[in-house]
């Protein structure tokens, strides 16, 4: 003992050891204050210490452990111990007792080391802790208490304060995520840390991640949270994703249909709105499920039926956008035929969103005397229309010379635009492609 004491980390160079099982009973036999020699042995493949564990378990709610040796034995408990929480732990009698003996002594270990118990049971401590202090309390805390139980149950100013150290510095050992994970944003709030961070943290875990099921998912991540899942990038988060889009594609396509054009209704249900907001842009919903690839179609036709025009970036707009091209032809020759056979009247908003659709997939030229009629001419004197038409001049030419002498009126209506002041470059040079060139009003 002497030696180890002296030589500490070295002690091995004097090439000592002793029996084992005298080593326990040492330690048994009430050579309490010799437990601090612990740290430098417990790895030496030479002694086991289960025998000692045992008594120290055994120890530890007895009238033996007070004030002047818990720390001591704790200390070598958690040494010899593979599990945290430790299995054995104070009584509350114990902890009042120890707590009232070191709660003015707040410059010790001992203090520290009774807090941290305290803290864990969500006892309120009055005094505002030191960093150093919080570090110190966060190493300890796992060996008390369940990391996890702690971050949902916790209220109590210096233990959130606690936790914070504890999942910023990826500490705690022991957490079920389908308690965490719906309880997320209260934590959150309560510990004072990112989305961010509690995501980075809750990864140490993502073992469990198969606890989140298509049939669970709703009930286990909150709506809002997919704001962050898809902006932090884990294992858990890919997990979370990836689950949310499979038990997406099984919503029914009205529910589904419903909740993206009303997300705001008072009293209604829009989680799944939420998960097609925030991931409908990103990686995990390619390809778009089907029932959201069907209200994508249903929303290019309601823009040639109706005129309802997707805004900007709204989620509507996002659908459609990732609509896939492939699939999309007869939806598009459809609503071709809408305007074509006067089902539904063109207007200059419909052409502005549905020009490139209508060009690449619309064939237009197998109906090109209509197209020039029902849906080239009434957009004829908007200035932005002639732009598209513009900006494609070699194929709308093509279509021209198609219908031949009946895209006269069309190509009048479009000489009186060109002539009515309009002086943009591209409008010109496609109206001379056609046949139009711009009266000289300077010419007598």
């Amino acid at each position: 003992m002497d030696y180890v004491q002296a030589a500490k980390e070295d002690y091995k160079t004097f090439k000592l050891s002793t029996d084992n099982k005298k080593l326990n009973n040492h330690f048994k036999e009430n050579k309490l204050e010799d437990l601090a020699i612990i740290k430098y042995i417990k790895d030496n493949i030479k002694y086991n210490f289960e025998e000692l564990k045992q008594y120290i378990e055994t120890f530890i709610p007895s009238d033996k452990l007070d004030a002047t040796n818990f720390k001591l034995i704790l200390d070598a408990y958690k040494l010899i111990s593979d599990k945290k929480p430790l299995h054995a732990q104070l009584t509350p009698n114990q902890r009042n007792q120890i707590w009232n003996h070191f709660a003015g002594q707040v410059d010790t270990n001992e203090y520290l080391e009774i807090a941290a118990i305290q803290l864990v049971q969500n006892v309120n401590i009055g005094k505002d802790f030191t960093d150093k202090q919080i570090e110190y309390i966060a190493k300890q805390i796992d060996y008390y208490g369940n990391y996890g139980d702690l971050l949902v149950n916790s209220n109590n100013q210096n233990l959130n304060k606690v936790l914070k150290y504890m999942t910023e510095n990826k500490l705690g050992c022991v957490l079920s995520l389908d308690k965490v994970l719906p309880q997320f944003f209260n934590v959150k709030n309560k510990i004072n840390i990112t989305e961010v961070a509690l995501l980075i943290q809750l990864d140490k875990w993502k073992d469990q991640k198969d606890i989140i099921t298509q049939e669970n998912i709703h009930n286990i991540i909150s709506k809002d949270l997919y704001r962050f899942t898809k902006e932090t990038i884990n294992d858990l988060t890919k997990h979370i994703n990836e689950t949310a889009i499979k038990a997406l594609s099984l919503v029914d396509e009205n529910t589904l249909y419903n909740q993206i054009n009303q997300p705001n209704q008072p009293n209604t249900n829009n989680y799944w709105y939420k998960v097609v907001e925030n991931l409908i842009d990103t990686d995990f919903c390619k390809p778009l499920p089907e029932n959201i690839f069907n209200i994508g179609i249903r929303y290019l036709k309601e823009v040639a039926s109706n005129g309802t025009i997707p805004k900007e970036n709204s989620v509507r707009a996002k659908i459609i956008e990732r609509l896939d091209k492939r699939k999309t032809g007869a939806t598009i020759e459809e609503i071709r035929n809408v305007f074509c056979n006067s089902q539904s009247t063109i207007t200059t908003q419909k052409f502005q969103y549905l020009e490139n659709w209508l060009r690449q997939q619309g064939k237009l030229k197998s109906r090109a005397s209509e197209v020039v009629h029902h849906i080239i001419d009434p957009i004829t004197n908007d200035n932005a229309c002639l732009k598209l038409l513009s900006d494609n001049a070699g194929f709308y030419k093509d279509l021209f010379d198609e219908v031949g002498d009946e895209a006269t009126p069309t190509k009048q209506k479009i000489e009186k635009a060109i002539n009515s002041g309009n002086s943009d470059e591209k409008i010109l040079e496609f109206g001379k492609l056609i046949g139009i060139t711009k009266e000289n009003k300077d010419k007598q």
